[in-house]
């Protein structure tokens, strides 16, 4: 076995269980945390199959400013532990079985119709670069834009409430 398999296959698992942390751990500090270390993962896989710029875009973009907002604006607004059992609600087990088999779906159609050799030889960063900044630049800056609204709204909010 190679060694890029062993990493592959050691990041891949280390991926998984620390999303299942982020889902299902009640304090919402560690669960921002164990999710860094998810998308950490993500990069370390990238890099096994030869994106390396996907890999930097993962940590710099998502792992570096999007979760240090999240953690930012969970310790803020001193958002405390969810109380509430798991599946408490019929709606939620159902909704949670709907999407496990999205989800299979999603995971199976993609196996079936992409190979990763060929999308590894099919980028460049020229390509990434004219779709992000010429084609898709008003999503991109709605993108931000949205993220700034929601950060702000969120802040009100939590502010009213601690108030009232």
């Amino acid at each position: 076995m190679m060694l890029e398999t062993v990493i592959f296959y050691l990041f891949a698992s280390l991926a998984v269980i620390f999303a299942l942390v982020v889902i299902l751990h009640p304090d919402p500090v560690k669960a921002t945390l164990s999710m860094v270390i998810t998308l950490f993962s993500l990069a370390v896989i990238y890099l096994t199959i030869k994106a390396p710029l996907i890999a930097a875009l993962q940590i710099l973009l998502y792992t570096g400013a999007i979760l240090v907002l999240f953690l930012f604006v969970i310790m803020l607004l001193n958002i405390q532990r969810e109380i509430s059992l798991p599946f408490s609600k019929p709606v939620q087990l159902w909704g949670s079985i709907v999407s496990v088999g999205f989800l299979i779906g999603i995971i199976t159609n993609f196996a079936i119709k992409i190979k990763i050799e060929e999308s590894v030889k099919n980028y460049s960063l020229v390509l990434i670069a004219e779709s992000l900044f010429k084609e898709n630049a008003l999503s991109f800056i709605a993108t931000g834009f949205l993220l700034l609204a929601a950060v702000v709204g969120a802040t009100i909010i939590a502010t009213k409430v601690k108030r009232g």
